[in-house]
Formats: C-alpha cells, sequence, structure tokens
C-alpha cells in the first residue's frame, strides 16, 4: 500500500510523524525548563528542536529568552532576528527587558 503522504516527504522542511512529536516534545520541555529557571537544559533542548525543523519561528523565541536569562545577549538578539526572519513574534515586553538588559536598539 502507498503512502498518501509520500509527496509530502519531498517538501523541504516536512517532518514525519514521528520527528514531529519529536519536535514537540523538545519544544514542552524546553518550556518548563525556562520556566523553572533551568536555562543551560533549555537552550540545549531548544537548538536541538531547531535542528529537527530550522523553518520554525517558536524555538527560536523561546531561545532568545532563555539565553537573555544566561545573559547571553548577542546570542539572544540572534535569536530574535531570525524568529522574525521566519515570521515569528516577540513579544514586546520581553525587546523592552532584552534592550535594557543589553544597552542595545533593536
Amino acid at each position: 500500500m502507498r503512502c498518501p503522504n509520500a509527496r509530502l516527504r519531498m517538501v523541504p522542511g516536512y517532518l514525519r510523524p514521528e520527528g514531529m512529536w519529536r519536535l514537540i516534545s523538545q519544544i514542552t520541555r524546553a518550556a518548563r525548563t525556562v520556566a523553572s529557571g533551568m536555562d543551560v537544559s533549555a537552550t540545549a533542548d531548544l537548538t536541538e528542536a531547531i535542528r529537527l525543523d530550522p523553518q520554525n519561528a517558536l524555538p527560536y523565541s523561546w531561545r532568545a529568552m532563555a539565553q537573555y536569562h544566561l545573559k547571553a545577549y548577542d546570542k539572544a538578539w540572534q535569536d530574535v532576528e531570525m524568529c522574525r526572519q521566519l515570521g515569528g513574534d516577540i513579544p514586546e515586553s520581553f525587546l523592552k527587558e532584552l534592550m535594557e538588559a543589553s544597552g542595545r536598539e533593536e
């Protein structure tokens, strides 16, 4: 029997179901670790999520926040820029905090 999603597998950025679950798992775990202050662990999980789906803006925005908490402001700005390039949104309140902490304008 032919797989109905065979064409999708040739589309750049397509994730098979098992890859999608892994991506969701990485992002969920990272969200929990950011919320609990475990930013180094969150950064690693989000980097893996980005590796799995580099066209997804969400892990970039979360990783920017984790980098901010680690005081890695240049890396946070890089992730903000990448998130925006991919069409993602960054909360204005976070941008204000990042600008103040880094001493940099957008």
